[in-house]
């Protein structure tokens, strides 16, 4: 049976007060999708000049990559439109940002999931010669809003089987919540009925 990807993006994009704050959040986000390790798996789209000012949550990435309860995606170097750089531009963020994963985890992404979904002949080109598969914002990448009224709609989170669903590092992660107790319980109205709080105006 295929499972749920959950891919966390932007990670901590913030000005230096904001990130600990955003890094609780993904750490609880991302605790979540351990409840159900059968049904959800968890990548983290690296955002590389920006986590490396971050120890706690490069320590926390690694603890989790090695356990086997957390894998990686790459988000870009900086947070930019690619479609912007020359080619050779493109490869030098693509050559740091290999170093600097090899470096600090010790592997080397399979997926560029683009800022905004970026998306250009270059870009592909730069994906086919360092080994990526390029992934955008559209199907099967499904938004937590759009996902969550969709498992509402059918009861269960088996519509989303084999599709990704995208959750900002920023966000409070409550569409996502419910997802993940959907799959828990079996289906939604049952999870709504043990937290009637938590999917208050959920419709």
């Amino acid at each position: 049976m295929s499972v749920i990807r959950v891919r966390f993006d932007d990670v901590l994009v913030y000005s230096e007060p904001m990130k600990d704050r955003e890094f609780q959040k993904f750490r609880k986000h991302h605790q979540w999708c351990l409840d159900m390790p059968e049904t959800f798996y968890p990548t983290a789209a690296i955002l590389c000049s920006e986590i490396q000012a971050f120890p706690e949550a490069v320590e926390y990435v690694r603890t989790e990559l090695d356990a086997g309860r957390l894998y990686i995606d790459l988000h870009g170097w900086e947070h930019i439109d690619y479609t912007k750089l020359s080619q050779k531009e493109i490869e030098e963020h693509l050559d740091k940002s290999f170093e600097y994963l090899l470096k600090e985890f010790n592997c080397l992404p399979v997926r560029w999931a683009t800022p905004w979904g970026a998306n250009s002949e270059s870009i592909q080109l730069a994906c086919r010669k360092y080994g990526l598969t390029w992934e955008g914002v559209t199907d099967p990448v499904v938004d937590q809003g759009p996902a969550s009224a969709k498992v509402h709609e059918t009861q269960t989170v088996e519509c989303l089987r084999g599709k990704v669903i995208m959750v900002h590092w920023f966000e409070r992660g409550l569409k996502l919540y419910r997802i993940v107790q959907t799959a828990k319980y079996g289906t939604w109205d049952e999870a709504a009925a043990d937290q009637p709080e938590l999917f208050k105006d959920s419709k």
